[in-house]
């Protein structure tokens, strides 16, 4: 797979991760390894080094919304739990 195949891959959803630099500098980008799964890696000439895997991503947001507001994640989550 060419670069510009795995840049325009629907499938891969290749991002720009703009607010973080690798640690040498180098720009981080997201793509997608599953359905459920996503990386994080940077380009290095014909090499893709993965940085890392984040099995659940959605998880990593419904932990940040209930550090952020607590009270308001909890009750979303017995909302949820109660059903229709």
């Amino acid at each position: 797979m060419s670069w510009e195949q795995l840049q325009s891959s629907k499938g891969l959803r290749w991002e720009l991760i703009q607010s973080r630099r690798g640690a040498a500098g180098e720009r981080l980008f997201s793509l997608r390894i599953s359905r459920s799964c996503r990386a994080v890696a940077w380009r290095d000439r014909p090499w893709l080094p993965l940085l890392s895997l984040h099995p659940d991503h959605r998880l990593g947001l419904s932990q940040r919304r209930e550090e952020v507001a607590p009270q308001a994640f909890a009750a979303s989550q017995v909302a949820r739990s109660a059903g229709p």
